[in-house]
């Protein structure tokens, strides 16, 4: 045991730091590329999706090369906490006060784009992707993504998968496409919406 630490026991502690350590190199290197595609397309490119691309690249050349054992269950509460906390961030600074004039028709759209997303994810997404378990959690993620964003996703799979059973290909497919490949989608097409609409009000 170290004197130093009274809870480490077995290198907890030098694992902790190693997983960390690996999770902020990933972001500090994805948020400078991140900046140099938006730099070379011309557009705002999200830091976090630079961050997802030197993620897998490391934890491949890792598999091969073996630097040390990454611990995922250790990743997994990491991300939990950081999870959260983001979530308890985005809510503390939301002005709702500023929307009084406007609730009415805010709950309006909230309660039917909640029954829009209910209503495909149930009849529509839930068949196509094959009406099993892993569909459910999936289903279940793009509610949440279509109410807010991927950690809303990821919160509504996660409350789910501890009630009823992991599900790791919902967990693997959609945080790549709801926090990546979506961006690819959207960014672009929704500049060129704006440039259209705008020129066509502008002239």
């Amino acid at each position: 045991m170290n004197p130093l630490c009274g809870v480490c026991k077995a290198g907890i502690c030098l694992d902790i730091i190693k997983n960390v350590s690996a999770l902020i190199i990933c972001m500090a290197v994805g948020t400078q590329i991140s900046g140099w595609i938006g730099t070379l397309i011309g557009m705002s490119f999200p830091s976090y999706v630079g961050a997802m691309f030197v993620a897998v690249i490391l934890r491949n050349i890792n598999e091969r090369a073996h630097f040390y054992k990454f611990s995922f269950p250790l990743a997994d509460k990491l991300g939990d906490v950081m999870l959260n906390l983001y979530l308890s961030l985005a809510l503390m600074t939301l002005r709702l006060w500023d929307l009084l004039d406007l609730m009415g028709g805010v709950l309006l759209v909230v309660a039917l784009q909640a029954i829009f997303m209910c209503l495909a994810a149930y009849f529509v997404v839930f068949r196509i992707l094959g009406s099993n378990y892993d569909a459910a959690v999936m289903c279940s993620g793009l509610c949440g993504h279509g109410l807010g964003a991927t950690p809303s996703a990821i919160v509504n799979m996660t409350a789910v998968t501890e009630e009823y059973g992991m599900s790791r290909r919902a967990f693997m497919i959609v945080p790549i496409v709801g926090a990546f490949l979506v961006d690819i989608i959207y960014q672009p097409q929704t500049i060129a919406f704006i440039k259209f609409f705008v020129q066509g009000f502008t002239g």
